[in-house]
C-alpha cells in the first residue's frame, strides 16, 4: 500500500513538473520577439551564400600588401592553394582566431599554400593590429573591392581556392580548428598540385571573367547610380568602421550596407535629418 502511494506522488510530481515547464515555455514564446522579415532574410543569405558560392571559379583581383608588393591572384592561381582571409581590427572573433591562423601559416607556409589577410581599413590601423596579434602571414589593404567581388558582408570570413581556381570553402565566422576547417581542402589541393592538375593563369583569367559576366559574384553585379539626395545624405554619413570618411568616400562593405539602410529610411518617410541621425547614432559615429 505504501508502494502505491509513493508511486501515486511519484507520478503526481512528474505531471506537475511537466506542465509547469511547458507553460515555462509557452510563456517564453508568448514574450519572445519575433524575427522581422528582413533577419529571417539576413539569416538565411548566412546560411545559403557558402553552398551558392562554392564550386565557381574565384573572381580575379589585384591588391596591395603592406609590404608595397602587388597581389594578383591570377598569378598565383594553379600554383598555389590560396587561402584569403577577410578581418576587420575592431572584430574581436577575428582576434581570436589569429593564433590558429598564424600556427596553420608556420607548419604550411613551405610548401605551395598562401595565406592573405585582407582588411579594407586604414593602414595605421591595420599596422597596430598586425603588431598587436603577431600576425606573421601577408596582409594586403583594400579599397573595398575586392570585399565586394567577394560579397563580404560580415567578418572573419575565410575563402580556399584550389588548383583549379575554384572556391572549395567560404567559411563566415572564425575558424578555432584548422585541422578541421582548413587542412582537408588544404591537403586535396596541394595533392593536385603535385600530380600537374593546375588551372593556367589564361584558363583562370577567362573562367573567371566569363563568370563575372554571368553575374555569378553578387559582387560583380551593376550598381544602381545613387541619386543627387542620396549622394547629398551619404555625405553626411560617416564609416561605421570610424575611419573618418563618409559613405561616398569609404568604399568598405559597411558602408554599403549603411547606403541601403538609409535608402530604406528615405523610403519610409523620413526627414534628411532623422535619416542622417539614425543610421549615425545606428552605428555609433556620430560627428
Amino acid at each position: 500500500m505504501e508502494k502505491k502511494v509513493k508511486a501515486k506522488i511519484h507520478v503526481s510530481r512528474l505531471i506537475f513538473t511537466l506542465l509547469l515547464a511547458t507553460l515555462v515555455f509557452f510563456f517564453h514564446l508568448k514574450l519572445k520577439e519575433s524575427p522581422s522579415e528582413k533577419q529571417l532574410n539576413q539569416l538565411a543569405g548566412f546560411f545559403a551564400k557558402p553552398r551558392l558560392l562554392t564550386g565557381i571559379t574565384a573572381p580575379s583581383f589585384e591588391t596591395t600588401l603592406l609590404s608595397g608588393e602587388k597581389f594578383r591572384l591570377a598569378e598565383v592561381a594553379g600554383r598555389k592553394c590560396v587561402i584569403l582571409n577577410f578581418f576587420a581590427t575592431w572584430c574581436e572573433p577575428c582576434r581570436r582566431e589569429m593564433p590558429g591562423l598564424n600556427k596553420f601559416y608556420q607548419r604550411y607556409s613551405r610548401q605551395d599554400v598562401y595565406l592573405l589577410g585582407i582588411c579594407s581599413e586604414s593602414r595605421e590601423k591595420v599596422e597596430r593590429f598586425i603588431q598587436e596579434e603577431k600576425v606573421s602571414f601577408p596582409v594586403a589593404l583594400d579599397d573595398g573591392q575586392v570585399e565586394e567581388k567577394f560579397a563580404i558582408d560580415s567578418y572573419p570570413t575565410t575563402v580556399v581556392i584550389d588548383a583549379r581556381g575554384k572556391v572549395v570553402l567560404y567559411q563566415t565566422g572564425a575558424i578555432y580548428n584548422t585541422a578541421v576547417t582548413l587542412e582537408p581542402e588544404v591537403n586535396r589541393t596541394l595533392s593536385d598540385l603535385r600530380k600537374g592538375r593546375g588551372i593556367s593563369q589564361e584558363e583562370f583569367v577567362r573562367a573567371s571573367r566569363l563568370e563575372a559576366e554571368a553575374g555569378v559574384w553578387p559582387g560583380s553585379k551593376k550598381k544602381k547610380e545613387l541619386s543627387e539626395q542620396e549622394k547629398r545624405l551619404a555625405r553626411k554619413i560617416y564609416c561605421p568602421r570610424g575611419c573618418g570618411k563618409n559613405l561616398l568616400e569609404c568604399n568598405c562593405s559597411m558602408c554599403k550596407k549603411a547606403i541601403e539602410e538609409m535608402k530604406t529610411e528615405l523610403a519610409a518617410g523620413l526627414s534628411e535629418e532623422q535619416v542622417v541621425k539614425k543610421i549615425n547614432t545606428r552605428y555609433c559615429s556620430e560627428k
